[in-house]
């Protein structure tokens, strides 16, 4: 079974414990009910940011992956967060609450921009 998460970085290591006993129990499940020789769980786990944990380069190596293949990762993840966080700026700035602009200089300016 392999996993993929891409958490915040300070929840990196709370989702690798969550994930390795969460797949553990339906690891031992599958072995059993299938008999198979084996059944392993293999996490994939990235932060949002490209931190990743020591136990990536294992994971890699289990999946017969080369080494560099986690700076694609990174360059992937942290690319997503960038388009996440471009949308929500420009949803920011294309659509200003007049309430929350009352009070700013900003909302002067789009007050006084729209009166003329």
């Amino acid at each position: 079974m392999i996993d993929i998460a891409v958490p915040n970085t300070h929840n990196l290591t709370k989702t690798i414990t969550d994930k390795q006993n969460k797949y553990q129990e339906l690891a031992k499940e599958i072995y059993a009910m299938w008999k198979q020789k084996a059944a392993q769980v293999i996490l994939i786990v990235i932060s949002s940011t490209g931190i990743i944990p020591k136990s990536l380069s294992q994971s890699l190596t289990r999946l017969n992956l080369h080494l560099n293949t986690y700076i694609q990762m990174q360059k992937s993840v942290i690319l997503g967060t960038c388009s996440i966080v471009r949308k929500f700026l420009i949803n920011k700035t294309t659509e200003p609450n007049p309430v929350d602009l009352q009070h700013t200089r900003i909302g002067e300016y789009f007050s006084t921009e729209a009166k003329t």
